[in-house]
Parts: C-alpha cells; structure tokens; sequence
C-alpha cells in the first residue's frame, strides 16, 4: 500500500513544481505570434515558457514565405532535461537568387529563476545539383555568451557537415529572446532547402523538486528490500 502512494504522491509532487500554463501545440507560426503574444499568454513545453513570436522574410525570385509555412512542433521528449521545439519550414527551397526569413520569440524558466544553462541547434536541408549555392541557419541571443552567435550549415566546402551546434548560457539566465536567421543563396542553378530547425534549452533541475525525486526514488527501493527480506 504505502508503495502504491509513493508514485502518485512523487509526480503530483513534480506537477506542482510547473506552472498552469497552457500546453503548447503543433500548429503553423502564425497561431503562435496570434495567441502567444506576452509571457501572460506564454505556452509551455516541459519546463519552458514560449512567447512573443514574430516573423518575417523576403525572396529575390519570387514570393517570400508566409508564417502559415511553418509548423511549430513542440518538443518534451526530455522535459526536465532538455525541453525545445521544431520549426518545420515547409521545405523553404530555392533554384536561384536569396531567400532571407527571421524567426523571432521569448524563452524562459517557469519558476522564473536564473536556471537555463544551455542551448543546442540541429538543421535538416539539402543541396544538389551542384553550383556554390548554400543554406545557414544563425542563432543569436539577447543574453550574449561564448560560442555566440551559433551558425549551422547545408552546402559544398568546409561547412558541409555543420548541420549543430550548441552554446552555454554563462553565467545562468532566466530566459531570453531568440533570433532565428535562415538564409539561403542559389548559385548556379543549384537546389537549396532548410527543411528544419531543432531548438533545445536545458535547464538545471531546480530545487526542492530534485530532492523529491531522488527520495521517492529511495523510498521505493526502501520499500522493496524490506519486501524481499
């Protein structure tokens, strides 16, 4: 009996250490910058707030992406560990001339403490049929640190296998606003396409929820040597 109180005792625990906020949802950029304008009407992915999205882009060959072209998938896989999102572009993909779109938004904490300590990017893309052309993708912050800004790339030359890249948050900040860049240049026929961005924010496991943890953890196995003795 006491052990079958333990579990649910532990993650209703847990569940109290987040905050009330809405679930964030896989939806297109546009739902976001409409519905999650201020911290107030902030969503939440594992232990991270989003808002203050916006948007913006322009093409030398023809139309400029629209916010509806991307889909905002949220990512808790790790929620204590190393919570973020995806940002699907549709397959942002150009045969010639520059395509230039910046993705804006707010993280931060949801205890509000100084507990984020790092950041990692991963980009999806191409390029074929040749020529010089190239897509990068620039990650810069309003909290500046070593390794900042970060810069992935797909494309010929060196940068061919930059596809990551990560940064510390030192010292430890309580949120940020971050500037997504992705630029694209189609040099000689060649196709080029960012077809996704993984941002992912650790943060240290604030304290008492920790200790919590690791004393259900220790209870349970209390509890289950006293049951085999």
């Amino acid at each position: 009996m006491k052990r079958m109180l333990v579990v649910p005792l532990a993650l209703l625990f847990w569940a109290g250490c987040a905050a009330a906020n809405p679930l964030c949802t896989s939806v297109h950029l546009d739902q976001y910058i409409l519905n999650n304008t201020t911290l107030a009407s902030a969503c939440q992915i594992g232990d991270k707030l989003f808002y203050g999205f916006s948007f913006d882009a322009s093409y030398t060959a023809g139309a400029a992406p629209v916010s509806s072209q991307i889909t905002v998938i949220p990512d808790a896989a790790n929620p204590i560990s190393n919570p973020g999102l995806t940002l699907a572009t549709g397959g942002f993909t150009i045969v010639s001339g520059t395509l230039e779109a910046t993705i804006t938004y707010d993280v931060a904490t949801v205890s509000g403490s100084a507990l984020l300590e790092d950041y990692s990017l991963l980009i999806a893309g191409s390029h074929t049929n040749g020529g010089l052309g190239s897509g990068t993708v620039t990650e810069s912050f309003s909290n500046s640190g070593p390794g900042l800004p970060l810069v992935a790339y797909v494309g010929p030359g060196l940068n061919n296998n930059s596809p990551s890249a990560h940064a510390a948050f030192l010292p430890f900040v309580s949120g940020t606003v971050v500037t997504t860049q992705i630029d694209e240049v189609s040099l000689g026929g060649d196709f080029v396409t960012i077809s996704q961005v993984q941002e992912h924010y650790s943060e240290v496991i604030p304290e008492p929820c920790a200790a919590v943890l690791i004393g259900s953890g220790l209870v349970l196995l209390g509890l289950r040597r006293k049951r085999v003795a």
